[in-house]
């Protein structure tokens, strides 16, 4: 099991070149094609944009992947990973269990939690993800240890949360998108901060 620290994207290059042969780049800026996925019949480029989000309340990384389809090994963060699956299905392996994401659904991961995911099928999947630090969480009157599940079914606060992901992609970091992804934040620990490490987020949802 490999660790992959925040700000780290070329350890996340290797790890995938070791899962699959293939090479990945990440980067600031424009997507690059990684692969192609078979999309009803047309083969279309998947894509991937890494982003370094700097807000008042800190700095995280922030990650897009279009049509992915390469699978990762048992691995970890030291931060927290937290996103949707915006369309197609993945499969995760966690000590809690083999869980399926699908379109909606809310991926959410404590630092140090090991997983695993592969696409499940040729068109694989689209997802988008944060990665704040427990220190950043702090910062935004957040507190929470882990959630209730490493895949959460929630489309309403899974809306919330890729609203407010784009933006920050997009490289608007001001005082607007950082309000939208601190609530959106906020609202995932107040609902899913699970079992004796229940969430704390102070502020309104």
């Amino acid at each position: 099991r490999e660790r992959v620290p925040a700000g780290a994207p070329e350890l996340l290059e290797r790890l995938l070149r070791a899962a699959s042969g293939d090479a990945l780049r990440f980067r600031d800026g424009p997507a690059d094609s990684i692969a192609g996925a078979d999309v009803g019949g047309a083969v279309t480029a998947a894509k991937t944009e890494f982003a370094r989000v700097g807000l008042a309340s800190g700095s995280f990384d922030a990650f897009s992947a279009t049509h992915f389809l390469q699978r990762f090994p048992p691995h970890f963060h030291d931060t927290f990973a937290i996103g949707v699956v915006e369309s197609g299905f993945t499969r995760l392996r966690t000590p809690r269990g083999v869980w399926t994401g699908g379109r909606g659904t809310i991926l959410a991961f404590a630092p140090g939690e090991i997983h695993s995911a592969e696409p499940l099928s040729r068109a694989g999947f689209t997802y988008h993800m944060v990665y704040p630090s427990a220190e950043f969480l702090t910062s935004v009157g957040i507190r929470v240890n882990a959630f209730s599940q490493p895949v959460i079914d929630d489309p309403a606060t899974a809306l919330v949360l890729l609203r407010a992901h784009a933006p920050l992609m997009d490289g608007r970091q001001g005082a607007e998108p950082e309000s939208r992804m601190v609530q959106a934040l906020r609202t995932l620990a107040r609902r899913h901060g699970g079992g004796d490490d229940r969430a704390v987020a102070q502020g309104p949802a």
